[in-house]
């Protein structure tokens, strides 16, 4: 865990419940509902494989994607995320998984600095970093 971001003695079980939340928006917008929302917050788009940032403990959009993939096996997954901040932590989770593609929009110079050019990148040219001013 970075020195920003901070843990209470429930945020473990908040992490698993927020988590839980963007699954079963999944499995409903996959099942008769079509549509579906997971208000969370923080989004989790900082949370790497290895480091909690950002305010991220978990990345509650991977962890979603995964599912859809494991669960969804013959889908292909789309995430479009526009925030100031680039969420790294979607692009490190996601950029091994061939169905699954993530798109950045995020203001240039901002937490954390990083995705500081336009760049398509990943094993397979599926994130891409769209920095604007």
């Amino acid at each position: 865990v970075d020195n920003d971001t901070y843990l209470t003695t429930e945020s473990y079980d908040v992490c698993l419940r927020a988590t839980a939340t963007w699954i079963r928006a999944v499995d409903l917008a996959m099942g008769t509902e079509r549509t579906s929302m997971a208000l969370t917050r923080p989004p989790g788009h900082h949370a790497t494989k290895t480091l909690s940032n950002g305010f991220c403990l978990f990345n509650f959009c991977a962890a979603a994607v995964i599912h859809a993939m494991q669960k969804y096996p013959n889908i292909k997954v789309s995430v479009l995320d526009w925030d100031v901040h680039y969420g790294q932590g979607v692009a490190d989770i996601l950029q091994n998984f061939p169905n699954a593609r993530y798109v950045s929009i995020h203001q240039l110079h901002a937490f954390p600095y990083m995705g500081e050019k336009y760049a398509i990148f990943g094993q397979y040219q599926n994130i891409m970093t769209i920095p604007i001013i």
